[in-house]
C-alpha cells in the first residue's frame, strides 16, 4: 500500500469514526431471534463464519439461505450481521450465513478500485463456505441470495457479478459500489435472464454512501437489469434488513411465517362452574390452512385437546380462583408460538331457600 493510499485511509477512518459518532447505524438495534447460530470455521482456511438456522429448522426439507456480507471492521462484523438478520431469518424461514471478510477493514483499499489478492481470497472463501454449507444443511441451491451493508457493498457486486449462477438475487443495503472490478459481459447475461436486483438507502445516509448507490443504480439499468430502487424516509446509515428480506422473498415465493398466536375468550370472569369458548388465531393466515397447524390447549399446564386445526377449546372449569388457559401452536415447518390468558372463577352463590 502507497503512503498516498495509506494517508487517504487514515483519513477516510477518522471521518468514519466520527461519522459513527454522530448516528447510530453501528449499532444493532434487532431484537435476538429464536433460532440457534453457529460460530464455524472454513474447512480449507482459519476463515470464520457464523451460521444462523431459524426458529423451526428441519433438514426435512430445502432452505433458502441468505449471504450477508459485513461492512468496514470494526464498525461492523460478521457477528454483528448475524444478530441483525435472525429476526427476518425467522420472519420467512431462511438461514443467514454472515462470513468473514479480510478485504473489509480499516486497511482496505478505500475506494476499491482494484482486484487485489485480498478480494480474490475474499472471494474464494465465500464461495467455498456457501459451497460447505449448501452441502451440509438442507439449502435450495436455487434461493441463495446475496446482500450487504455499507463497505460489504464492493464484494458483493463483485462476488455476485464474478458467480452469477449461484445466487438468485441481490440486494444492496446502503452500500458502497465500485464498477471498475465488475465484469460487463457477465452482468449482460445476468441482466438477460433477469436477475433480481433491489438497491436501497437512507434518505440521511453518508454523502458516499447515496453517492455509490445512485451510481450502481444507473450502472446496472445500462446494462438492462429492472432494479428496484428505494430511498428510506427519515433513515441514516443504519442496519434495516427488513425491505432486503421481503424483497428476496417476494421475487422467489417465499411466504412471511405467522409470528403469533392471538387469543380470544368468551369472557374471563364467572361463577362456578365457568363454560367458556376459547379461540385461537394466527393472523395473516387463512382460516382454511389451519388445519396445517397443531394446536395444543392446556389449562393451568394440564393438556385438555390437542390436534392439527383444533383452534377452538371449548371448557368447563369448576375450581373458585385465577387460572391459565394456555395454546401452543407448530406451524407446518416446525416453528413453535404460544400465547396465555387469565380467567378467575368466582365461587359459585350458595343456593338460599325459598321462604
Amino acid at each position: 500500500m502507497s503512503k498516498q493510499s495509506l494517508f487517504r485511509n487514515i483519513c477516510t477512518t477518522m471521518l468514519l469514526i466520527l461519522t459513527a459518532l454522530l448516528i447510530t447505524g453501528c449499532v444493532v438495534p434487532q431484537p435476538p431471534g429464536h433460532g440457534t447460530r453457529f460460530l464455524l470455521r472454513s474447512p480449507t482456511s482459519s476463515r470464520f463464519y457464523y451460521l444462523y438456522l431459524p426458529a423451526g429448522y428441519t433438514p426435512a426439507r430445502p432452505w433458502p439461505m441468505v449471504v450477508t456480507l459485513h461492512g468496514m471492521k470494526p464498525f461492523d462484523s460478521p457477528e454483528a450481521q448475524s444478530r441483525e438478520w435472525q429476526q427476518m431469518a425467522d420472519r420467512y424461514g431462511m438461514v443467514i450465513l454472515a462470513p468473514e471478510l479480510y478485504n473489509s477493514d480499516l486497511f482496505m483499499q478505500y475506494p476499491l478500485r482494484n482486484i487485489s489478492k485480498g478480494v480474490i481470497e475474499d472471494e474464494k472463501q465465500v464461495v467455498t463456505i456457501i459451497k460447505y454449507i449448501r452441502s451440509r444443511c438442507h439449502i435450495d441451491s436455487k434461493r441463495i441470495f446475496a446482500t450487504s451493508w455499507s463497505s460489504g457493498g464492493y464484494l458483493l457486486h463483485y462476488i455476485v457479478n464474478h458467480n452469477p449462477d449461484l445466487f438468485a438475487a441481490l440486494c444492496a443495503r446502503g452500500s458502497c459500489f465500485s464498477e471498475e472490478i465488475l465484469n460487463p459481459a457477465n452482468a449482460r447475461k445476468m441482466a438477460k435472464r433477469g436477475f433480481p436486483v433491489m438497491i436501497y438507502w437512507g434518505q440521511n445516509d453518508i454523502v458516499w454512501i447515496r453517492s455509490d448507490s445512485e451510481r450502481a443504480v444507473r450502472w446496472y439499468r445500462k446494462f438492462g437489469f429492472k432494479v428496484k430502487q428505494e430511498v428510506v424516509p427519515g433513515k441514516g446509515h443504519e442496519r434495516l434488513p427488513e425491505e432486503a428480506a421481503a424483497f428476496f422473498a417476494k421475487h422467489t415465493g417465499i411466504i412471511s411465517r405467522v409470528q403469533q398466536v392471538e387469543i380470544q375468550a368468551s369472557g374471563i370472569i364467572g361463577v362456578s362452574p365457568f363454560t367458556i369458548n376459547v379461540t385461537a388465531t394466527l393472523p395473516g393466515v387463512p382460516k382454511a390452512r389451519y388445519r396445517d397447524y397443531k394446536f395444543v390447549w392446556l389449562v393451568d399446564k394440564k393438556k385438555q385437546t390437542e390436534g392439527k386445526g383444533e383452534h377452538l377449546l371449548f371448557v368447563t372449569v369448576y375450581e373458585p380462583g385465577e387460572h391459565t388457559i394456555t395454546v401452543k401452536v407448530t406451524s407446518p415447518d416446525g416453528y413453535k408460538m404460544e400465547n396465555s390468558i387469565k380467567i378467575r372463577v368466582l365461587p359459585s352463590l350458595p343456593n338460599i331457600p325459598k321462604p
